[in-house]
């Protein structure tokens, strides 16, 4: 499962326990849009001062290590050795946010 499916089912299910709310998009009624701190950076918003996450949920996290490996020959070489692993996250919702001052 994608991060974007994980997010979006524990959304639903969040609507459902009455922790999040409904809101229209397009004219389609769908969760409210929760993302990490750096989600919303990305976007151009910004976390409130003293905002706490509302929701905390694990997602997959994916990081990169270069290793020294040597071959049979004994010759040294780097080799980028990838990692994928679930990490709590922590989500803010749009009322949380407001604008980047430019």
């Amino acid at each position: 499962m994608t991060n974007n499916e994980i997010i979006y089912r524990t959304s639903v299910q969040f609507v459902e326990d009455g922790i999040l709310d409904m809101v229209l998009v397009d004219g389609m009624e769908m969760p409210e849009p929760i993302h990490t701190f750096n989600g919303w950076k990305e976007l151009g918003y910004s976390v409130k001062k003293g905002e706490k996450s509302k929701i905390k949920f694990p997602i997959w996290k994916h990081t990169t290590k270069t290793i020294e490996a040597q071959d049979k020959n004994g010759n040294t070489t780097e080799q980028d050795v990838s990692k994928m692993f679930m990490k709590t996250a922590y989500f803010f919702t749009f009322a949380q946010v407001e604008p980047l001052k430019a």
